[in-house]
């Protein structure tokens, strides 16, 4: 019995010894490097930025819609001109773009999408309303009595002057409102019937 423990040692030995040196390894957890750490922010970041780049440039731009200058005056009943909103209406969809006109402000300028518009504008509260009518291409005079709106036409990259909101004896029954607003008494507010202007 004691003669086999002593061969199995020895071949347990022999095996050992021609296998090598018996290592035992210990892993360790690799400490993050705060600088390899750093030059990956920074990589990630740089690419970040070339991909917005890159896809900004692949985006093609929203075109505007073609637009024209329009500009004239505000004229008002009375020695100061009051805060109000002046309005152009497109007559083919009825979209309207507000205008607010501040205190003592007697001239105007804005872009307006290509179409055919008329201009008016209310006092606060919708006590009085003035417009661009007949009237005043006529000059306001005395004579001058067809408180009819006058359609402008704008046309992309032209400038369109004189489109002056001065027209306020014209009824406000025959004003447009706003969508949503009603005169105290008005039954409607139908939009005014337009000129051929």
């Amino acid at each position: 019995m004691l003669y086999r423990v002593v061969i199995l040692s020895l071949i347990v030995l022999l095996t050992l010894s021609s296998c090598g040196t018996m290592e035992i390894r210990i892993e360790k957890t690799p400490t993050p490097d705060q600088a390899a750490i750093a030059t990956l922010v920074s990589l990630m970041f740089t690419g970040t930025q070339y991909a917005q780049v890159a896809t900004q440039k692949a985006l093609p731009p929203t075109p505007l819609p073609p637009s024209g200058q329009v500009s004239g005056h505000i004229c008002y009943p009375s020695e100061n001109i009051p805060e109000m909103l002046a309005y152009f209406r497109n007559v083919s969809d009825n979209r309207l773009t507000e205008l607010p006109i501040s205190e003592d402000q007697d001239t105007y300028t804005l872009q307006l999408p290509e179409g055919t518009y008329v201009a008016y504008a209310w006092a606060p509260e919708y006590q009085v309303g003035g417009m661009y009518s007949r009237a005043v291409t006529c000059g306001l005079a005395e004579a001058c009595n067809d408180h009819t709106p006058v359609t402008f036409k704008v046309e992309s990259g032209i400038s369109l002057e004189n489109v002056d909101i001065c027209d306020w004896v014209i009824p406000s029954r025959n004003l447009p409102l706003p969508p949503g607003n009603i005169l105290p008494g008005a039954p409607t507010s139908e939009p005014p019937p337009l000129s051929s202007d």
